[in-house]
């Protein structure tokens, strides 16, 4: 279902799908041999990519909260290497935050009902 909902991001066309949806489809990733089986190498390099210092500064606030909601959804998977990649991208957006935001807290590129508000 989770794939089914990237595809669907993919799909849509917005400036939103196009910076984070082939990522997320990749986060997601199956293997097209196995049955019910993650294609690994997909999903591996969709972290590595995300995790990229260049990736993170280029994305919006909205694509950031995308691959932060995958990573908290992958932290419970039963796999130590796809928990340990979503650990690691959030420890990046993290550090990219703290870059961006600032002592104020305050994250200019945040959505326009968001602009302005203290980040937690």
């Amino acid at each position: 279902a989770r794939l089914a909902r990237c595809g669907f991001l993919v799909a849509l066309g917005e400036p939103l799908a196009s910076e984070v949806g082939d990522i997320a489809k990749g986060m997601n990733a199956m293997s097209a041999t196995r049955l019910d089986e993650y294609d690994f190498d997909a999903r591996l390099a969709a972290y590595n990519l995300a995790s990229q210092e260049a990736t993170l500064s280029a994305l919006s606030a909205d694509g950031m909260a995308v691959l932060a909601s995958q990573a908290l959804y992958d932290l419970r998977d039963l796999d130590v290497a796809v928990r340990n990649h979503a650990a690691r991208l959030l420890t990046s957006l993290m550090a990219c935050l703290c870059a961006v935001c600032g002592p104020g807290g305050v994250d200019p590129r945040a959505a326009s009902g968001g602009a302005g508000q203290q980040n937690a």
